[in-house]
């Protein structure tokens, strides 16, 4: 069975910058509450709210130039997303993504390199009809195209 190409345009989300901030300074919060010492608590929170930068930089307001911009469902668990800078990448999508309807994360393993790329989806990212087709091709789709690992 085919499954159909799917292509979904990003806009930058402030629905994640503000998860991002939540969940940055609940962080912060905890390591400076529970880690013993002035000095350790306080080099966790820099390094706590240097994520939070990179993060809001790159996955959030998309002004980094490794921001993922557009993606593009192929047959065979194949996904080639787009980057700000222009670049291209090809990989497969692992069978870990999660997908909600408030939240959708896609783990795309590039086919020339071990680091894999992380797509984050908010109601705001994108139109709720894509969306939808990301949330339905994700459960389905993918699926027809994944190789079974007890089988191999």
């Amino acid at each position: 069975m085919q499954v159909p190409r799917l292509s979904v345009q990003i806009r930058p989300s402030r629905q994640l910058v503000i998860a991002l901030i939540l969940l940055h300074s609940t962080a912060v919060v905890c390591v400076l509450q529970f880690l013993p010492g002035a000095w350790l608590g306080a080099g966790a929170a820099i390094a706590i709210v240097g994520s939070l930068v990179f993060h809001v930089r790159r996955d959030a307001l998309q002004v980094s130039g490794r921001a993922v911009t557009a993606f593009t469902f192929k047959e065979h668990a194949q996904c080639e997303l787009t980057f700000r800078n222009g670049t291209m990448l090809s990989g497969r999508i692992e069978s870990s993504s999660f997908t909600a309807p408030l939240l959708t994360i896609i783990l795309v393993r590039p086919l020339p390199r071990w680091r894999r790329q992380v797509v984050i989806l908010m109601p705001d990212s994108a139109s709720q009809q894509e969306l939808r087709q990301v949330r339905v091709w994700l459960r389905h789709g993918v699926r027809l195209g994944m190789v079974d690992s007890r089988n191999t």
